[in-house]
């Protein structure tokens, strides 16, 4: 007797039906390119969501919610970014994305991460609805950084905020989430907006050849394969992306 596959089966299957297709058509580009080199293809989810105007109760919400924070933020005096740091507070907060510092040498850069959420088109952006996935440990980097320029105040803060709500996002996404990518400058986004890999960028890290990093990045919805980009880290930190399928597919 023949078990039915139970969905997780279902989905499996599906992914390795995906994967295949991507492989394929990626093998195909490459001989089209006299590319003789093996590379990787990693499947990424799609994010299928269309282009709207953000709803106002979306930008109410997020407004209140910074409010909220500040008003908690703004009971101590800004953090002096200026006193010594130990060790170990130092790397908690390289690794949080909160200062600059060496990290742990990858072969993702920043430009491939780019590269490869700009195929997926920030799936997982989704999650930061209208919290932007914004902590008391955002709002204290972003405000010992302000208030080293000028007066350290809760408005201002607010109001740099406001000021870059976007007029259009992804339907049902973090506010910021519009179709260029984060409208958020890197340094105002979340300690976890600046340090998050998801699994599927994990996968391609370990993939990747630090000699010369390219891979096929592909976005699937679970049933359609969607996109499907080339990319590969050159010299000097520029990064080539070579969109296979089209876009709009």
């Amino acid at each position: 007797m023949t078990r039915l596959a139970g969905p997780i089966e279902q989905q499996r299957a599906r992914t390795a039906g995906l994967l295949a297709e991507a492989s394929a058509i990626a093998a195909d580009h490459a001989l089209r390119r006299d590319d003789r080199r093996l590379l990787p293809v990693v499947l990424l989810p799609a994010n299928p969501r269309p282009i709207v105007a953000i709803p106002a109760g979306a930008r109410e919400a997020f407004l209140s919610h910074m409010g909220t924070l500040l008003d908690a933020a703004f009971e101590t005096a800004p953090r002096d970014n200026s006193l010594p740091m130990s060790a170990e507070e130092r790397s908690s907060r390289v690794n949080a994305g909160d200062i600059s510092g060496a990290r742990e040498s990858t072969t993702l850069s920043e430009e491939m991460v780019a590269a490869a959420c700009a195929t997926c088109r920030g799936e997982c952006c989704a999650s930061g609805g209208t919290h932007a996935f914004l902590r008391q440990d955002s709002i204290t980097r972003v405000r010992a950084r302000l208030a080293e320029n000028g007066p350290d105040d809760a408005t201002r803060m607010l109001d740099l905020y406001r000021n870059h709500l976007p007029l259009r996002h992804y339907h049902g996404s973090c506010v910021y989430h519009e179709e260029r990518g984060c409208a958020l400058p890197r340094d105002l986004r979340s300690n976890l907006c600046n340090r998050y890999h998801c699994g599927e960028l994990t996968q391609l890290e370990r993939v990747l050849d630090d000699r010369r990093p390219a891979a096929y990045v592909g976005a699937a919805d679970g049933s359609r394969l969607r996109r499907l980009t080339r990319i590969e880290q050159h010299a000097g930190d520029t990064c080539e992306m070579d969109a296979v399928l089209p876009v709009s597919r």
